[in-house]
């Protein structure tokens, strides 16, 4: 799950009880919306508004979810 302001990642293998697994923030974080690879182990972040109010280049960040 993303905002504009965090990211938090959880674990939804049980889905009556999520478990959040990763909260993180960085510099100039905007919109920060990702999706999990086919082989579910890694979480591909895009930021995609930071660009436009900070001046920073468009990065892609990898994490294990």
């Amino acid at each position: 799950m993303a905002s504009d302001d965090n990211v938090s990642i959880f674990d939804v293998s049980n889905k009556n009880l999520p478990v959040r697994v990763a909260n993180f923030t960085y510099p100039g974080i905007a919109r920060a919306p990702g999706d999990l690879t086919a082989d579910l182990r890694y979480w591909l972040m895009s930021d995609m508004e930071d660009e436009h109010h900070t001046g920073n280049n468009t990065r892609i960040r990898v994490r294990r979810p």
